[in-house]
């Protein structure tokens, strides 16, 4: 092959999406760790998640559940989730990047099993971890953006 095809190949992929992995949410022996990456294409989701199950620890997880959102070329908002096997957790992070209004991020949350089972504070957890994660890149809009109500305090 020739250098240009090679070059071609490069632009292609786009730029080299850097996976951003938050702190850790620990209750009763389970770990939630949400991972954080730009993306600006839905083929860089698959890229993505490939990626992360190159990591032995992230491919062991019991769950890895995902949610994108995506400006497209026509400006429109492409959004998928996947709950991995933990009903109901794409719903919850993709409720926290819109509130969030989160766009050409891909949010994945690894949950590893610890014995004990959380019930609905699992979900807190999972946005909690990609909520961290997210607020440490500088991703999303923060209260003080959000321009809701002040609360004014009662003497």
């Amino acid at each position: 092959r020739s250098e240009k095809e090679e070059e071609k190949d490069e632009e292609d992929k786009g730029p080299k999406l850097e996976i951003y992995t938050g702190p850790t949410v620990v209750d009763r022996k389970s770990t939630f760790q949400a991972h954080i990456v730009c993306v600006e294409k839905e083929s860089q989701v698959s890229i993505c998640l490939a990626e992360l199950n190159k990591d032995k620890k992230i491919a062991r997880a019991t769950h890895n559940m995902y949610a994108y959102r995506i400006i497209d070329g026509n400006n429109e908002i492409i959004e998928e989730m996947e709950d991995d096997g933990e009903h109901g957790a794409g719903v919850s992070l993709m409720t926290l990047m819109k509130s969030l209004q989160v766009t050409n991020v891909l949010v994945v949350v690894s949950r590893w099993f610890g014995g004990v089972l959380l019930g609905n504070v699992r979900f807190k957890h999972i946005s909690d971890a990609a909520k961290k994660a997210l607020q440490e890149r500088g991703l999303g809009v923060t209260t003080s953006q959000e321009g809701g109500k002040k609360s004014k305090k009662k003497r």
